[in-house]
């Protein structure tokens, strides 16, 4: 069973929230985020697909798309494969800010691994797909991390300006 990651994403999300933000029913794309924003608007936010992740509850997936795409529009990130990758650091940045080692860590398995089976396929990943992809990097990375944090003792952090 993949692990749940809802109540800290609530965190961080708390701790850096979104853009002004509504619920859509239908995914019009990064185009009419882009659009919105421009405008002044609350941007759009596509409800579907969100059931089964590793977010824990649709809710949760809805918000972290809310985090993402607010990191694209507030930095000017394209969203493109390598602009998800940007922003997928950035969230994972914020995760390790807040000493979430493994939320940081499934953020980027999750966000750049979906944008990288997109650009090879041209279809979105199923939600299995993320599931394991997470698993394995987490585990993987997560002793490497431990490891390091064990001979380097603890990190002070400033505010990352963000």
């Amino acid at each position: 069973m993949a692990p749940n990651y809802e109540t800290q994403l609530r965190l961080l999300i708390e701790k850096f929230p979104p853009l002004p933000h509504h619920f859509v029913d239908e995914d019009g794309g990064p185009e009419s985020v882009i659009e919105a924003y421009n405008k002044g608007e609350s941007i759009p936010i596509y409800k579907g697909d969100s059931e089964n992740t590793i977010w824990g509850s649709p809710e949760a997936n809805w918000l972290l798309r809310a985090h993402h795409d607010s990191i694209h529009l507030k930095y000017g990130i394209p969203f493109t494969p390598i602009g998800e990758y940007i922003a997928a650091e950035i969230s994972s940045a914020l995760a390790q800010h807040m000493r979430m080692e493994k939320l940081a860590l499934a953020l980027r398995a999750d966000i750049a691994g979906f944008s990288a089976y997109h650009a090879e396929n041209s279809v979105f990943a199923p939600q299995e797909f993320a599931k394991e992809l997470v698993a394995t990097i987490t585990k993987n990375a997560l002793v490497e991390v431990g490891e390091k944090q064990m001979r380097e003792g603890p990190i002070e952090l400033d505010n990352p300006g963000i």
